[in-house]
């Protein structure tokens, strides 16, 4: 990687930075903002989004070395605190809607507290994390899946893009010794891996009963066997990421983008696609990149984060949303979980890059 491409993604990573802050920032009670719209502006924080901005504020702090970041990230983490529902679970909305609690944001939520105890050592952020993950773990199904009802949306049909939540179960699981949260994790892997075709395909990965899915979605499964992988030291699931990534690098156009949904034959169906699935497979591809040694992978994850520089918001006329990533390209909606999975994309490269440059 040149210089002035190195200098390019670091402009758009301050450029983004700077507008999370700008987002975590709007509302004097704290919080974060879930997104901005052109027509109703600033949008009530959710306690799922504080979750995974908590994330990224910390990678940030480490790789600029900026406690400005990780000051920001502890007081979101706190912040998030007195919203965890009775039962554990966080709500799937904004605070400003009628609390339901659901399994993928609670996810969400666990992985920003743990973060934040991980930097802090405070035990109410691990107390937090832990009683997240029992409510996880209690909705869990039988079958190793958790049904999407637990929001009231989507027909309470079993999903697998909920193996995500095999993520930060398998962290909790290190950070207390608690066996049930590596059980669970383990369960929904290994129930994902049983219904999954011939063709790498992984069943039940819609929210209606379309056999199509998101790229989200596949993105999701992908996480939770690569991420618990590492920690469970199990090639087998990190194999069965390997594959499936390769399937979707097949279909990446040469500008970079990568098509939004698929359909059980795992070709594309759809031309669009939104700003947080591809910054989603930009990392996984990074990942499997330094576990498989296939330079491949980076190939196409620096031309899907090209791609995604595209989409940027660099205009100055329009400050408000300078530096912020529209939920799909000309889109009037700017999500905070966009710009927060670009800043993850963005520093898995620069991180790649600093990695090659000191092997040298």
């Amino acid at each position: 990687m040149g210089m002035n491409e190195t200098g390019e993604i670091l402009t758009s990573l301050q450029l983004a930075s700077s507008w999370l802050l700008k987002a975590s920032s709007v509302f004097t009670k704290g919080g974060i903002s879930e997104c901005y719209t052109i027509s109703e502006y600033w949008k009530e924080p959710s306690v799922g989004v504080a979750g995974a901005a908590v994330k990224s504020l910390f990678k940030l702090a480490s790789f600029f070395d900026s406690p400005s970041f990780a000051d920001k990230a502890v007081v979101l983490a706190r912040w998030m605190l007195p919203f965890q529902l009775d039962c554990g679970g966080v709500s799937e909305g904004r605070i400003d809607e009628p609390p339901v609690p659901c399994v993928m944001q609670t996810g969400w939520a666990l992985s920003g507290w743990i973060a934040a105890y991980q930097y802090t050592n405070d035990e109410s952020f691990l107390c937090a994390a832990i009683y997240a993950g029992e409510w996880i773990c209690a909705m869990q199904h039988g079958s190793g899946a958790w049904r999407s009802d637990l929001g009231n949306d989507h027909g309470g049909i079993i999903t697998a893009f909920t193996s995500q939540l095999a993520w930060p179960l398998s962290v909790l699981w290190q950070l207390s010794g608690m066996e049930r949260f590596k059980i669970s994790a383990r369960k929904t892997l290994d129930w994902l891996l049983v219904n999954r075709l011939r063709n790498g395909w992984f069943m039940y990965n819609s929210l209606d009963e379309s056999a199509d899915a998101t790229l989200n979605h596949i993105a999701c499964c992908l996480e939770g066997l690569v991420y618990a992988g590492i920690i469970f030291g199990d090639e087998k699931y990190i194999m069965i990421a390997d594959e499936n990534a390769k399937t979707v690098m097949q279909w990446q156009r040469a500008n970079g983008e990568i098509p939004q949904r698929f359909n059980h034959s795992f070709r594309p169906v759809t031309p669009k696609n939104t700003a947080q699935s591809i910054a989603q497979m930009v990392c996984i591809w990074f990942e499997l990149a330094r576990l498989t040694g296939n330079s491949v992978y980076c190939s196409a994850a620096q031309k899907a984060n090209a791609y995604l520089r595209s989409m940027q918001i660099t205009d100055t006329s329009a400050d408000v949303i300078r530096g912020s990533l529209p939920f799909e390209r000309n889109a009037r909606k700017y999500p905070v979980e966009a710009t927060v999975r670009f800043i993850d994309a963005q520093l898995m490269e620069l991180l790649n890059a600093r990695q090659k440059a000191d092997g040298q």
